[in-house]
């Protein structure tokens, strides 16, 4: 994880949600092969009313979980877990 992504991260957790997308939106555009970037990105679309973004963005996490190896795949699904609940 990159500075824009731990930025987005610890701003969605706290709830300032326009910003996270901000900041995690630059970390998908800087590496778009990141799973955690794309399934947070979704949730902080979600909260900002941006439901079609917010698919979008989980779509591209479960692509990314569905490549993932083995041992990460628990991880991945209780983050889509997560996801799938806000979007």
């Amino acid at each position: 994880m990159e500075a824009w992504s731990l930025l987005g991260v610890a701003l969605y957790r706290n709830g300032l949600y326009a910003e996270a997308v901000t900041h995690l939106a630059k970390a998908s555009a800087a590496h778009h092969d990141d799973f955690a970037d794309e399934a947070i990105l979704a949730m902080a679309y979600y909260h900002t009313s941006e439901g079609e973004r917010s698919r979008e963005a989980l779509w591209r996490a479960r692509a990314l979980a569905e490549k993932a190896e083995p041992y990460q795949k628990e991880l991945m699904s209780n983050v889509l877990r997560e996801a799938e609940a806000w979007s």
